[in-house]
């Protein structure tokens, strides 16, 4: 395996040649999950090598690695599939961005989307192994916007992402990323399925109030007596 432009480098420079383009979104608004015990910082942990560098969008040669390293690489891009949020870089932006593999094709190539910075989604058609993509943090260490680092309730120690506007928490940035994109593409799509279950949005914005059973006298062997609830 190598690390190679793709198909932009067979059809040319520039985003066109990597079919990057305005996927008519509408215009509004699994890394590791986050460790235990670092001080937050409001950014995205760098990974160790993950990826490209900025040296692609110049088509220059990248550093020499360590087989070890190269080994880890790929196969950390063989773990990409639908919903993983990568890095792409972008040559009509002239920076990176973060992205969602929407899809997977025969040829081992993928389809990213993600966002310009200004709410517009763009998609980019990619081999997997091409130096235009990378793994988040190698290059995007901003946490998407509307997002913000919180203790964790139900991990004591650890750190949540929570989503300012609709007060739902992800276990990592990457997770955080993926709401962000998803939400640009479908203003109605359902983030649950990965977000943090709803009993750990206790005392946030939009968790609702907290009920106690009440117990005026010894509960009788007939009452259903639980543990405190979110609703």
């Amino acid at each position: 395996h190598f690390l190679v432009m793709g198909q932009a480098a067979a059809a040319g420079d520039g985003d066109e040649a990597a079919q990057e383009y305005d996927s008519g979104a509408p215009k509004t608004r699994g890394w590791p999950q986050s460790p235990s015990g670092g001080v937050p910082t409001g950014t995205i942990p760098r990974p160790s090598r993950g990826g490209a560098s900025a040296l692609a969008a110049r088509g220059e040669v990248e550093p020499s690695m360590a087989p070890e390293e190269m080994s880890r690489i790929l196969w950390l891009r063989s773990t990409w599939e639908e919903g993983s949020v990568v890095e792409v870089f972008s040559a009509t932006l002239n920076r990176w961005c973060a992205g969602v593999v929407e899809s997977l094709h025969n040829d081992n190539s993928l389809l990213v989307r993600f966002d310009d910075g200004r709410g517009v989604i763009l998609a980019k058609h990619l081999g997997r192994t091409d130096l235009q993509l990378a793994a988040l943090g190698s290059n995007v260490r901003d946490l998407p916007p509307g997002f913000k680092v919180v203790p964790s309730v139900s991990r004591p120690g650890e750190y949540s992402f929570l989503d300012t506007a609709s007060g739902m928490k992800f276990l990592s940035g990457e997770l955080a990323w993926r709401h962000h994109v998803e939400r640009l593409i479908d203003p109605h799509v359902d983030p649950r399925r990965y977000a943090e279950p709803p009993s750990h949005f206790c005392g946030s914005p939009a968790a609702g109030p907290q009920t106690t059973p009440r117990r005026s006298r010894a509960p009788h062997h007939d009452d259903a007596v639980g543990p405190t609830t979110c609703m």
